[in-house]
């Protein structure tokens, strides 16, 4: 199945990074960095 995203903000960005990232959070935070010399991480 292939889904088409269209982003066209900073915020649209940061609600499809956890879903891109493959789980829906209920009550977590995702940190997701600007340089790609840093790791993505996700606290539940």
């Amino acid at each position: 199945m292939c889904m088409t995203l269209s982003i066209h903000s900073p915020d649209d960005l940061v609600a499809v990074i956890p879903h891109m990232l493959g789980f829906k959070p209920e009550e977590s935070i995702v940190f997701v960095p600007m340089r790609s010399d840093l790791p993505v991480a996700r606290s539940a």
